[in-house]
């Protein structure tokens, strides 16, 4: 909630996914409006798709549009608190570049 604002101007009007005030029945009553020529609609669950976030580069972004340091500095360890495997008992923090967990 503290970050949206910061970064709610860059998104297109048109997506729907985890913003204020929009959902899929938003999305659904846009296209009824819209998009009468519309005969296919994909849903798409991309897995796995934050695991290959590089921290630099998200940091690098943030940095442009967040100056509260203390921010920065949280979502920095938020990115690398990591996690232990419990099938192999390793710590994946050791070696994390890039991901969100």
């Amino acid at each position: 909630m503290l970050l949206q604002p910061a970064f709610e101007y860059n998104f297109s009007e048109h997506s729907h996914g985890f913003r204020p005030n929009k959902s899929c029945h938003t999305a659904l009553g846009a296209i009824r409006k819209q998009g009468n020529r519309t005969t296919r609609f994909i849903e798409l669950d991309l897995v796995k798709a934050f695991d290959k976030i590089h921290h630099v580069l998200l940091m690098n972004e943030i940095k442009v549009r967040i100056v509260d340091q203390q921010m920065i500095d949280l979502i920095y360890k938020m990115l690398k608190v990591g996690y232990i495997n419990l099938h192999n008992l390793s710590d994946s923090k050791m070696k994390m570049v890039e991901g969100t967990l």
